[in-house]
């Protein structure tokens, strides 16, 4: 297969694949990575595909606060962390080969989170210090934010699991 080729089927292949979940898509390819952009607020930068030896694109990486599927080439997304939830890293949970479909990473006690990677300190004044943290999740490896320590005057309160923490 010639690399225009591969370029074309790379395109028409994201943009199928977008017009399947509803959305319209010009694609931009690289010469190793191709970056969907989108004329719609800009929802499809930050998406890393990887071509296979037959020319199919696979969905490899995500912006911070979303997590990969890519367990199907048809349904493969970046999916964007609600409000209640984050994502610090876009391969939390995820099986050895591909990543299924799942939830974010709840928001702790402590912490409030609108979506994404966005989260602060519940409590401003606790003055607390967050960490990341890799545990077992249900799939494969997740990474979650843990409080390491308190202010003055405040007490660290962590729980069983890491929704659980607080100050």
């Amino acid at each position: 297969m010639t690399e225009d080729a591969i370029r074309n089927s790379l395109m028409q292949g994201v943009v199928s694949a977008m017009a399947a979940q509803g959305f319209s898509v010009s694609v931009v390819v690289s010469s190793s990575v191709s970056i969907v952009e989108s004329t719609e607020a800009s929802l499809f930068i930050g998406w890393e595909y990887r071509l296979d030896e037959d020319g199919i694109s696979h969905l490899v990486g995500c912006p911070d606060g979303h997590i990969v599927v890519n367990n199907s080439v048809a349904t493969q997304t970046c999916l964007l962390c609600p409000p209640g939830s984050y994502s610090v890293s876009p391969f939390d949970n995820c099986g050895t080969t591909s990543c299924v479909s799942r939830e974010c990473n709840v928001c702790p006690v402590g912490l409030v989170c609108s979506g994404g990677s966005n989260y602060r300190s519940a409590s401003p004044s606790d003055s607390s210090v967050w960490e990341k943290v890799v545990e077992d999740g249900s799939f494969g490896k997740t990474t979650r934010l843990r409080v390491a320590a308190c202010g003055a005057g405040h007490v660290l309160v962590r729980g069983v699991s890491a929704d659980q923490d607080a100050c």
